[in-house]
């Protein structure tokens, strides 16, 4: 048997055991965990697409269908960034205003 390098006792491991300790979490398993994730994804960006469009709000020129796309591609840091720049104290100011009652 040819040796790369020290032994260690059998600590070092190939990539492919590696991989193989991980086998529970592939599979059918895996993929369940996937398809959620996906579905959750998509499920938010139609959820930020109709607040984005019932509110009307082009905030820094970012429009309902662009907002679509940037949770999509970012899922929850997408809403984060939505929520922050529409609906929190953070939201520009005529953003906020629109999203506020009349208190007199």
């Amino acid at each position: 048997m040819v040796r790369f390098g020290p032994d260690l006792g059998g600590v070092v491991r190939f990539p492919h055991e590696i991989s193989a300790s991980f086998a529970p979490l592939g599979g059918f398993f895996g993929f369940l965990v996937w398809a959620l994730a996906v579905i959750i994804t998509i499920v938010l960006a139609i959820l930020v697409y109709r607040d984005a469009d019932k509110h009307r709000r082009n905030v820094m020129g970012i429009t309902p269908p662009l907002w679509l796309l940037i949770v999509l591609f970012t899922s929850f840091l997408g809403v984060v960034g939505y929520w922050l720049m529409n609906h929190s104290s953070l939201a520009i100011g005529e953003a906020r205003e629109e999203s506020q009652p009349d208190q007199g």
